[in-house]
């Protein structure tokens, strides 16, 4: 036997031999460095602030296989049943998250955009939207038109947990749910969903949904919603939300 094929031969023995090898290691996260499998823990869990209902999607991705999570619902608990060594991470998190409500500015208006002839800089039909330039710059970034008019326009504040109801003009209707802050960055809106009532005489039925879904918005950034648009109109709707600060004396 020639040695270069000696060589691969005993190249080839050693692979085989590694995997094997790799085969016979238990998988990560089952087992702990002795080789024997993570001790479980069960953690009880009452949330003081916030919903346990919440905490689930929150808490779900962060177990591992061998991990569960029950809710008791009558006392707004869930009970965290994991490895050991992942328990102190999934309750790093229930404590951020179970802090004490916030109260939050909410805006919305609605806008219809139109494109005209071209204008630099874009005309603004309706003046109240200088009050609100990072609203305008939003916009302008969203669809390039030239002209921009608020339909209606309302502000309410709400605490995290609380469902929320705009009336903006005689025909559009704006209902969703304030979830929870998370890192001071986003602001879930639950359930947001936008309806439409005609307004012609005589007319009858509930109202029509044009929108429903569950929505992030960025605090203190313009979130823009299309509900139409063409080449040269859209209407828009355009939420604000906004972290309200405790001054000293709040209770």
């Amino acid at each position: 036997m020639s040695e270069p094929f000696r060589r691969r031969l005993v190249g080839a023995g050693s692979m085989v031999f590694l995997y094997l090898l790799a085969l016979a290691l238990p998988a990560v996260g089952q087992r702990g460095a002795t080789g024997r499998e993570e001790e479980m823990a069960v953690h009880v869990y009452a949330l003081r602030h916030q919903r346990a209902t919440d905490a689930l999607r929150l808490v779900l991705p962060l177990l591992s296989q061998r991990g569960s999570i029950e809710l008791r619902p009558g006392g707004n608990t869930i009970v965290i049943r994991e490895v050991r060594s992942n328990v102190e991470r999934v309750l790093e998190t229930l404590h951020r998250f179970d802090h004490e409500k916030r109260q939050i500015s909410v805006g919305l208006w609605l806008i219809r955009a139109t494109r005209g002839a071209p204008i630099s800089p874009p005309a603004v039909v309706d003046p109240k939207l200088r009050d609100y330039p990072e609203v305008l710059d939003r916009l302008r970034d969203y669809l390039q038109y030239n002209s921009y008019s608020i339909v209606g326009y309302a502000q309410a504040e709400g605490s995290e947990g609380d469902g929320m109801s705009f009336d903006l003009s005689q025909e559009y209707d704006v209902r969703f749910r304030l979830g929870t802050v998370m890192g001071l960055e986003r602001v879930p809106l639950e359930g947001f969903e936008v309806f439409r009532r005609s307004v012609e005489l005589g007319s009858a039925g509930a109202p029509r949904s044009l929108i429903r879904s569950n929505l992030n918005s960025w605090l203190d950034r313009p979130l823009v919603l299309a509900l139409s648009a063409g080449e040269t109109d859209a209407l828009l709707v355009v939420i604000r939300c906004e972290l309200m600060t405790v001054t000293e004396g709040d209770s």
